[in-house]
């Protein structure tokens, strides 16, 4: 029901991701283009696979078959951690399916999947051809070929080969076949970059950007999106952009570039440990201003920190973003009072500053306990809160 399928026979499930044609990257594996596991149900006739690109997960097929999915979700959970040993990639996904019957299917045997909505563009013409007029003084954009990647010394060199090597298999191969633009300050530093990523035989091909958080909203995206954009045109058949919905400053700059809307597909994504799924629902619950709903998963992942069993222990979100009982009941604080429930927004904020929650500052920064600083025990609370130390 569940066997790892040979790259020889890669060619048998193409037809099974038909639906899915808009996404590069499992084309670009089919191809062999870049390397990743295939799982199908029947090695000789399959009727479904799945691709396990890292933290990416595409399911395909025609007809969904559930023991598949339960097959793919042991697989998950018990085997892929051993193969990626302490890698992120064996701790949340994104779950890419061809029908709402294999939607379905996902969610009720996935926890809590957190549904998003994502953006497909394509390109035909660019938008700004004199691109390199509006160059300002001090930035160049450059190709990202051999030279730039050996220079020394050039400052986010790190975090630029990051990109690469966790898109391509190695770096050789990412000048072979990829490639792209950034944009240098002084000639010394990165600031951003626009790379080309998951190229098919049929030469199809996506890009990505991302701008180091200073230079944001400088405009220096869209010389970079250009210039590659450019690039593309002249040397690919058809060139794509993947963003969540929600990402506004990244479809913005593609749509400002030239991009044009193909379609909005949705995805799901979780953690595969319990309370960091419960933690990023939570989050994105908050994110959309559901706050009920937001309150009722960080009442959930309260509960399991506060039980303190393996789950906790294996953990990627609590460590890393120094989550403990006393800020959950600080952000559940927080919840109420936007909810105009300013009992249980007081409750919850003593019982923070009981556990040891004492940022002064997070109180008074935070906008959603804005119309408790009326109240009279807002005076009350703060005073339990160290003083602020006065300069002199």
């Amino acid at each position: 029901m569940f066997y790892k399928l040979r790259n020889i026979d890669f060619h048998k499930i193409r037809d099974l991701f038909i639906d899915l044609e808009y996404s590069n990257q499992i084309y670009s594996i089919l191809d062999e283009v870049i390397a990743s596991d295939v799982f199908v149900d029947n090695l000789n006739y399959p009727k479904n696979a799945v691709i396990v690109a890292q933290w990416r997960i595409f399911f395909g097929g025609f007809n969904v078959i559930e023991d598949f999915i339960d097959a793919t979700k042991q697989y998950l959970e018990n085997e892929y951690p051993k193969i990626v040993k302490n890698r992120s990639d064996a701790k949340f996904f994104r779950f890419y399916w061809p029908s709402d019957d294999w939607k379905k299917v996902l969610e009720s045997r996935f926890q809590d999947p957190v549904s998003l909505t994502r953006k497909y563009y394509t390109i035909q013409e660019l938008a700004i051809p004199n691109w390199r007029e509006l160059i300002p003084d001090g930035f160049t954009v450059v190709q990202i070929d051999e030279s730039l990647l050996s220079k020394e010394p050039l400052i986010n060199i790190g975090w630029l080969q990051e990109e690469i090597e966790g898109v391509w298999d190695s770096v050789e191969d990412f000048l072979q076949t990829g490639g792209g633009f950034c944009v240098l300050k002084d000639e010394r530093e990165i600031i951003c970059w626009s790379t080309f990523e998951y190229l098919t035989k049929d030469k199809k091909i996506e890009c990505a950007v991302a701008t180091k958080e200073d230079y944001q909203q400088k405009g220096l995206a869209t010389l970079a999106v250009s210039a590659s954009a450019e690039y593309a045109l002249l040397n690919y058949e058809d060139v794509g952009w993947h963003c969540t919905s929600d990402n506004i400053p990244s479809w913005k700059v593609a749509e400002k570039v030239g991009y044009k809307l193909d379609r909005e597909y949705n995805v799901f994504e979780l953690y595969i440990n319990q309370i960091d799924n419960k933690l990023y629902n939570a989050y994105i619950e908050l994110t959309h201003k559901n706050f009920e709903k937001s309150i009722d998963f960080y009442e959930q992942a309260l509960h399991v920190i506060q039980e303190e069993g393996e789950v906790l222990k294996n953990s990627d979100l609590v460590p890393t973003h120094n989550i403990s009982p006393a800020s959950l009941h600080f952000r559940l604080g927080t919840l109420w009072a936007a909810l105009g429930k300013h009992d249980n927004a007081f409750k919850h904020l003593n019982t923070a500053i009981n556990l040891g929650f004492k940022d002064r500052n997070r109180f008074f920064t935070e906008e959603m306990l804005g119309d408790l600083h009326d109240i009279q025990n807002w005076n009350i609370l703060i005073s339990r809160l160290p003083k602020e130390e006065v300069e002199e």
